[in-house]
């Protein structure tokens, strides 16, 4: 008897984007560009201390902020980069992941659709999941691509979109899809703007603030005038440490935003991977000072190692013969790839049905987006099916129906290593 279940309409289901491409590259063996997991496995002074955690003891629950030891480790090595004394007690909070970070704090910021709060476009989809989950409303600002080929947020249009009933205004950099890191002087405009509305508050996901090219320089948005007062900077000790599974991200800012957010924190995870969060913390200050593989950290030895994987796919794209023009990234994982001159190289079977493949028993889960198929999704199927690829829709990474939204991009990831990128490219020779 089929599940007479009722589907849930509170949350868009951006699931099947996911799983079509993973179930085809694992399918068909096909190099995946798609998911934003690093290729390595995490350092092994970062496995030694979580064996030591749990032979130490710590296995039980923990406080809904975080482990204390983790904390006040976490208070210490941010102190300096926010020029201020971080308190431990009560101004770094702990979750399941930056996911779970954006997720609580979201929920302590919205209650209702008359709470306003603003993507920057593209933008990480679980950011979609969260707000809607808080019955918020979401209004987006679009970054741009300019003459010099690289993306600029639209000041006119976030000067447009705020308003009375903005709560919170979501930064991300280095940034998620698009790879673009905000200069410092790009992030005094946004604050300058903000000054006019002393109400709206700013959670600035800085997940891959270890992660920037030659040339640029994170900068955070808190230490800017006196953004700390209304500023929670969101990280991650599954990006820095390869460990995504780990599920360790903290939140730092003030007292009174967190102590609102810890009471949905304590709702939803209470606390989460206690040993991980000590191992995590333990070995934060490791990984920036100490030597590791020939490099002079191991975040030295990720950057580099990125940084020459973003080098190949930046040049796989110049040299092939598909008219892909790349949009070069300043920091993260990602780029942003222009596909729009491939239309015409696209079989018309990928834009006119939703079932590509000819096994008639497939199990792959296939997304919906009505017809014609959008040109990026069109683009993504015809690169894993017939050039054996993987890469990820950008249509994706916007809001449905915004006015900002264009098919025009997929997403390309350069965190899977040296061996997969170059697979890749060759694959798309």
């Amino acid at each position: 008897m089929e599940s007479e279940f009722k589907k849930q309409s509170k949350l868009d289901d951006n699931l099947c984007v996911w799983q079509e491409f993973g179930q085809i590259s694992r399918k068909y063996k096909v190099p995946s560009l798609g998911e934003g997991a690093p290729h390595f496995q995490p350092p092994k002074f970062l496995v030694d201390n979580l064996v030591k955690a749990i032979e130490e003891g710590h296995n039980q629950y923990t406080s809904s902020y975080g482990h204390p030891e983790a904390r006040k480790l976490i208070a210490e090595l941010y102190s300096p980069k926010f020029n201020r004394e971080i308190n431990d007690g009560n101004e770094v909070l702990i979750c399941n992941g930056a996911n779970g970070c954006m997720n609580t704090l979201l929920q302590a910021m919205l209650s209702d659709e008359k709470d306003e709060v603003i993507f920057i476009e593209p933008f990480f989809p679980q950011y979609l999941g969260h707000a809607q989950f808080a019955r918020g409303s979401i209004r987006t600002v679009p970054l741009l691509v300019g003459d010099d080929n690289q993306w600029h947020l639209d000041l006119d249009v976030l000067k447009e979109t705020l308003n009375e009933n903005t709560r919170c205004i979501i930064l991300n950099t280095p940034h998620n899809p698009t790879g673009k890191v905000f200069t410092k002087a790009e992030l005094q405009e946004i604050s300058d703007i903000l000054e006019e509305y002393p109400h709206v508050y700013v959670i600035s996901d800085d997940v891959y603030d270890f992660l920037t090219f030659e040339g640029h320089e994170h900068h955070i948005f808190a230490t800017l005038g006196d953004n700390w007062k209304k500023t929670i900077t969101i990280f991650s000790g599954g990006k820095v440490l390869c460990c995504t599974g780990w599920k360790v991200g903290w939140a730092i800012g003030p007292a009174d935003i967190l102590r609102q957010t810890v009471v949905f924190n304590d709702c939803c995870t209470y606390c989460h991977n206690v040993p991980g969060q000590v191992a995590v913390a333990r070995s934060l200050k490791a990984a920036r000072e100490e030597e590791y593989e020939g490099a002079k950290s191991f975040v030295d030895f990720e950057k580099a190692d990125f940084e020459k994987s973003h080098e190949i796919l930046i040049k796989g794209l110049e040299e092939s013969p598909l008219p892909i023009k790349s949009i070069p990234a300043s920091g993260g994982y990602f780029i942003f790839a222009d596909i729009s001159e491939l239309r015409d190289m696209i079989p018309e079977k990928y834009f006119e049905q939703q079932e590509y493949e000819e096994d008639p028993d497939t199990t792959i889960e296939k997304n919906d987006f009505g017809l014609p198929v959008p040109l990026d999704l069109a683009v993504c199927r015809w690169l894993a099916m017939e050039k054996k690829v993987v890469t990820m829709p950008g249509t994706f990474f916007y809001m449905k129906g915004s006015k900002h939204m264009t098919d025009k991009y997929i997403r390309l990831a350069f965190c899977r290593g040296e061996e997969i990128t170059t697979a890749a490219m060759t694959n798309l020779k």
